[in-house]
């Protein structure tokens, strides 16, 4: 029998892997371990961890109920919201703020005193830079604090945003737990079994768990679907940085033959890269059929034919890969084989 030939591991900072990885309530303590590492010297230890739901109840009869991307309580009451975002959103700060206020007072029920709001702690990794300036470091802390005798206010509230860009270390650089689990973010895709163990035990779990979910296709079309819409996101360049362009090339034209020769090398480079984007893009949506083919199959509990392989690429050409794949997800095996039937 062939041996089956494991598929590459997803990253960990995609969204839906982070959510598998340490959203599960039976194994808290791959978020217990990151916790610790990320709040380490903020805050004792955590000793235990209870996962809870991540859609908040409304206060409100027209507001809709945020939905946030990881929450948990410790031993204590200690309340923490842990958001992964991979592409740039403006008014961040403010968005950071409402996620963390939402939570806080959702603690307190109808009887309840002010008493019994515990601390709200909220963890926010970014895949950019949100301060724009990697000289002051990777992780920042806010409090609410006194301008003047820089007096803390209450430990009822902290705000942590960690910059992935901005954390560069390489594997023999990693000091602290925290440094292990943010390599462990970025990387883990590509590390071996080996660096993972020699980091730390439960880095190496979440290694392992890792590689495991990397074979469900069903997350791969996940992952799929949101490297998809960043990729979509990037190729859309704005206005102004076009405008910015069609300048700098105008104002080279103007200051002289080398100033031209360079604009002339740097649109060049510009048309490579964008080669190259679109050659990965090709590739992705080839990786993505291969996906919503597969889920199909899954859900019919047999192998397709090849004429119905090629009438579902063909439904893909015309509307999408991502509504072949959501069919798979959202229909049941009668309807998709009526579906197979009608083509």
């Amino acid at each position: 029998m062939a041996k089956k030939t494991l598929k590459s591991k997803l990253e960990p900072k995609f969204d839906v892997v982070f959510l598998s990885l340490f959203g599960d309530r039976n194994e808290p303590e791959l978020l217990l371990s990151l916790l610790n590492g990320l709040l380490e010297g903020h805050q004792p230890p955590l000793v235990s961890l209870q996962i809870e739901p991540t859609r908040l109840a409304s206060h409100f009869a027209d507001d809709k109920s945020p939905v946030l991307d990881l929450c948990a309580t410790d031993e204590g009451g200690r309340q923490y919201n842990v958001e992964v975002q991979l592409s740039r959103k403006t008014r961040y700060a403010e968005r950071a703020l409402y996620y963390w206020s939402r939570l806080f007072v959702a603690q307190l029920k109808q009887g309840h005193l002010y008493s019994d709001l515990r601390p709200t702690i909220g963890i926010h990794l970014l895949d950019w830079s949100f301060f724009g300036k990697p000289n002051l470091g990777y992780h920042h802390t806010f409090h609410i604090t006194d301008d003047l005798h820089h007096r803390r206010l209450t430990d009822h509230f902290a705000l942590h945003i960690l910059e992935l860009p901005n954390f560069n270390r390489a594997l023999d650089e990693l000091d602290t737990l925290e440094d292990k689990w943010l390599y462990f973010i970025k990387n883990g895709h590509t590390m071996t079994h080996k660096q993972a163990q020699d980091l730390d035990r439960t880095i190496d779990r979440a290694e392992k768990k890792l590689a495991f979910m990397s074979q469900d296709d069903r997350l791969r079309f996940q992952a799929f679907m949101l490297d998809k819409r960043l990729r979509d996101e990037a190729t859309h360049i704005p206005d102004l940085e076009r405008e910015a362009r069609e300048k700098g090339h105008a104002a080279g034209l103007e200051a002289g033959l080398e100033a031209g020769l360079e604009a002339g090398r740097e649109a060049g480079r510009e048309e490579g890269r964008e080669a190259g984007r679109e050659e990965g893009r090709e590739e992705g949506r080839e990786e993505g059929l291969l996906l919503a083919l597969r889920l199909w199959e899954r859900a019919v509990g047999r192998a397709l034919s090849a004429p119905e392989r090629e009438r579902l690429k063909d439904i893909a050409r015309d509307q999408g890969i991502e509504g072949l794949g959501e069919l798979a997800f959202d229909a049941d095996k009668a309807r998709l084989e009526g579906l197979l039937k009608g083509l």
